[in-house]
């Protein structure tokens, strides 16, 4: 497994991220989902990136074969966010030209100075390659629902919850590596979670998460 140095392990808050900005509570990967999860205090949002046939990058779930109208940018994603103190995870869902699609997200990127509050997440690993090969200095984590044999250099890890264990994340974090599992929404899955030594946690209601943690000195 190929790692990049982060330097120390975060202490012992747990950060929390807005799973497609806040689907279990609002439409998932809207602008209003956004606003929800940055009013929430979420220490980042989660969403979906895909490309249209007219080259635009949108925010979506599921591929989008026409031009992607009514369906909000990465530009508006970023001019809704600039003024808050919120970072993203940018999936990049699957896509036949990897590096076409790192060349596009990295113009929007720059457009409008966002390089230090993005990190670039995918299960397709060519993407992370070329980003890398393009653009080390942006962060880049590992998606996965099952256990990869190898990993291009990334900074974290994303691995569905069911694969977490206290094994698995001192595995990565003596690798250099983060651990940021998705998506995790029960009480019980998040005790699981903060007993493995997560650093962040992917959730559908951020503000849940939120309350959960304060509650136990974990925010």
């Amino acid at each position: 497994m190929h790692t990049c140095d982060t330097g120390a392990v975060p202490a012992r808050r747990i950060l929390v991220q807005g799973h497609r900005g806040a689907r279990g509570v609002r439409p998932e990967n809207t602008l209003e989902a956004f606003a929800y999860a940055v009013a929430a205090g979420a220490d980042a949002i989660e969403l979906d990136m895909v490309v249209t046939r007219d080259n635009a990058i949108v925010i979506s779930h599921d591929p989008v074969d026409d031009s992607g109208a009514g369906l909000p940018s990465l530009d508006d994603v970023f001019e809704l966010l600039a003024p808050a103190a919120i970072e993203l995870n940018l999936e990049a869902k699957p896509f036949a030209d990897a590096g076409h699609f790192v060349r596009l997200v990295l113009g929007h990127i720059a457009a409008h100075d966002m390089a230090s509050r993005v990190m670039v997440s995918s299960s397709d690993f060519r993407i992370l390659d070329a980003m890398h090969a393009r653009a080390p200095e942006i962060r880049r984590g590992a998606l996965y629902e099952s256990v990869p044999d190898e990993t291009p250099p990334v900074h974290f890890v994303a691995p569905h919850y069911t694969l977490v264990s206290a094994e698995s994340v001192r595995a990565a974090h003596n690798a250099g590596m983060l651990v940021i599992p998705w998506t995790v929404n029960d009480p019980d899955d998040w005790t699981r979670m903060v007993d493995a030594g997560v650093d962040a946690i992917i959730a559908d209601d951020p503000a849940a998460l939120i309350a959960w943690l304060s509650d136990r000195g974990l925010r």
